[in-house]
């Protein structure tokens, strides 16, 4: 399962955690925060997560 450290973007509703996220894969690395600051998580990286992706 790829995860990768929790992160998120300031303007972005959920946090990212799984590195086949498309989603998360379009937030530029200066623009990631670390950690969830307390967002859900996104449902595509809920969903791989789920799969062992």
């Amino acid at each position: 399962m790829p995860k990768v450290f929790p992160f998120h973007a300031a303007a972005d509703p959920v946090y990212h955690d799984n590195d086949q996220c498309k989603k998360g894969q379009e937030v530029p690395l200066e623009r990631r925060l670390k950690g969830n600051e307390g967002k859900p998580l996104c449902k595509e990286c809920a969903e791989l997560d789920q799969l062992g992706k």
